[in-house]
């Protein structure tokens, strides 16, 4: 079950149209939303975080490692902010975990971290950046 829920993430994301300035300012007006809707959160989404998160990890070492490359980069925001908008499509829980909250917040940053080296093309510290 934990597999096919990362599976349905990833097949959304693959169908996600390449970064642009608009999606960034999208984005960015999405995060400075709160997450308002406190619902009865779906268990099996939930249930299944640590995959959420390792499927994350990876993403952002393909894509925002230490060396990267624009098409790279694009394609993991793309792929991240799909996850960050399903993420936020199931709802705030009842009773905040922090399980639910280390998630959220690894998402934003996430997304942020894309957009900084998206905005920044040039090599600098550890990252080399090949455009």
């Amino acid at each position: 079950m934990a597999h096919n829920a990362s599976q349905a993430i990833i097949a959304k994301q693959a169908k996600q149209p390449a970064h642009n300035a608009d999606s960034i300012n999208v984005h960015q007006t999405e995060l400075t939303q709160p997450l308002s809707n406190s619902t009865a959160i779906n268990d099996d989404f939930i249930s299944h975080h640590q995959e959420i998160r390792q499927n994350l990890q990876n993403i952002m070492w393909q894509g925002a490692g230490i060396v990267r490359t624009k098409k790279g980069l694009q394609e993991s925001y793309q792929q991240i902010a799909t996850m960050r908008l399903n993420f936020q499509a199931v709802g705030v829980p009842q009773q905040l975990t922090t399980a639910w909250l280390e998630l959220r917040n690894l998402l934003d940053m996430a997304l942020l971290t894309l957009e900084a080296a998206l905005q920044r093309p040039d090599s600098c510290g550890a990252h080399f950046v090949k455009y």
